[in-house]
C-alpha cells in the first residue's frame, strides 16, 4: 500500500512538472499582455526577413489565434498574447528556422475580478465596437484629437503647440515622457477619446519625414519602442491612438 501511494505521489509531481513548463503562463481575460522571448543566435542573413508564427488554440472549442513573432535585436525574437476567452490555450511555434520552430506551451486565462471586462476596439460592419466579456459587443464612438500646430498645413501631428517642422513631430520628440503626457492630457482635457499620430517614413528611420530620403529598408526599432510606449500610456488613460501610416 505504501509503495502504491509513493507511485501515486510521483505521478502527481510528474504531471505538475509537465504543466508548469518553461513557456507556460497565467493571465486574466483582457488582462496584462503576455510576452515570450526566444534566442536565435545561429541565423545568417537579415533577421527582418525571417518569418515565424505562433498558433494558439483554446482547449475544447477549436478557437484559434495566429500571430507573428517580431525581431527585437540582440538575436532575440518575441511574441505576445492577450486572452479574449477564458480557458487554457495551447500554442506551437512554426518557422523555417529550427531555433524558432516546434516550441510549445500554454496560457491559462482566468476571468479576473472585473464583472464586465472590456477588451479590444474592433470593427463591426462599418462601425466601431468594444468587446465586452467573452462574447459581447457594444457600440463605441471615437472622437479623434489632432493638434494642428500650423493651420496652413494639411497634415496634423503629435504633440504640443510648438510649430516643429510645420505640424509634423519626429520620434525623438514623442519619445519624451513629458511630450506624451502633454498630448494625452490635451486629448482628454478637450473632450476627445483618441489622439492622432502621423508616422510618415519613420517606420524605417526614426526622425525621417520623406520616404525619398530613406537610407534603410528595415524597420527602425527606435520608432517601434517609442510608439509602443505611447500606446501603452494612452491605453492606461483610456485613450485610443489613431495612426496615419
Amino acid at each position: 500500500m505504501r509503495y502504491k501511494k509513493f507511485l501515486l505521489m510521483v505521478l502527481i509531481l510528474a504531471v505538475r512538472t509537465v504543466q508548469a513548463g518553461p513557456f507556460d503562463r497565467d493571465t486574466t481575460l483582457f488582462g496584462p499582455m503576455t510576452e515570450w522571448s526566444l534566442e536565435n543566435s545561429t541565423l545568417a542573413g537579415n533577421p527582418y526577413d525571417l518569418n515565424a508564427t505562433v498558433t494558439f488554440q483554446l482547449d475544447g472549442s477549436g478557437e484559434t489565434r495566429t500571430t507573428e513573432m517580431f525581431y527585437d535585436e540582440s538575436n532575440t525574437w518575441k511574441f505576445r498574447f492577450t486572452g479574449t476567452q477564458t480557458g487554457t490555450w495551447q500554442f506551437t511555434t512554426s518557422s523555417a528556422d529550427s531555433d524558432l520552430a516546434g516550441i510549445s506551451g500554454t496560457v491559462t486565462v482566468a476571468a479576473g475580478s472585473d464583472p464586465a471586462p472590456q477588451g479590444f476596439l474592433v470593427a463591426s460592419g462599418s462601425k466601431f465596437a468594444r468587446q465586452v466579456g467573452e462574447t459581447g459587443l457594444k457600440g463605441e464612438t471615437m472622437q479623434v484629437y489632432m493638434n494642428m500646430r500650423d493651420p496652413t498645413e494639411s497634415n496634423g501631428g503629435f504633440g504640443t503647440n510648438i510649430d516643429h517642422e510645420h505640424g509634423w513631430t519626429p520620434v525623438d520628440r514623442w519619445d519624451e515622457a513629458s511630450e506624451r503626457a502633454d498630448y494625452i492630457g490635451q486629448t482628454k482635457d478637450n473632450g476627445f477619446d483618441a489622439l492622432f499620430l502621423q508616422m510618415n517614413a519613420q517606420w524605417f528611420e526614426a526622425n525621417t519625414k520623406a520616404s525619398n530620403s530613406l537610407n534603410s529598408s528595415d524597420p527602425d526599432p527606435t520608432t517601434f519602442r517609442a510608439l509602443e510606449q505611447l500606446i501603452t500610456e494612452a491605453h492606461d488613460a483610456d485613450v485610443q491612438v489613431v495612426i496615419w501610416v
